[in-house]
C-alpha cells in the first residue's frame, strides 16, 4: 500500500497543471462564451475606489466620483 501510495503522488506531481484562466491574443479568455465576456469586460471602473459600474455611467455608484475609465481588456505588459 505504501508503494502505491508513493507511485500514486508521483504520477500526481508529473501530470500538468491547467488553469482556467488564461491569456489568449492579449485579451482575457475567463469566460468561454461571449455573453460572459461581455458581462465581465463591458464596464467602466472608478478611479477613486476601483468600483465597477454600468457601461453608461457618469458617476461612480459607490464615491460619486467623475473619474471613470474603461475596464481594461488587454494584458498590461
Amino acid at each position: 500500500m505504501d508503494q502505491a501510495g508513493a507511485r500514486l503522488r508521483a504520477e500526481l506531481l508529473i501530470l500538468p497543471r491547467t488553469n482556467s484562466t488564461h491569456l489568449t491574443s492579449g485579451v482575457f479568455d475567463m469566460a468561454r462564451f461571449p455573453e460572459a465576456e461581455a458581462r465581465l469586460l463591458n464596464v467602466k471602473v472608478c478611479m477613486k475606489c476601483n468600483a465597477r459600474n454600468a457601461v453608461r455611467a457618469t458617476r461612480c455608484r459607490k464615491c460619486g466620483s467623475d473619474e471613470l475609465r474603461p475596464k481594461s481588456k488587454e494584458r498590461k505588459a
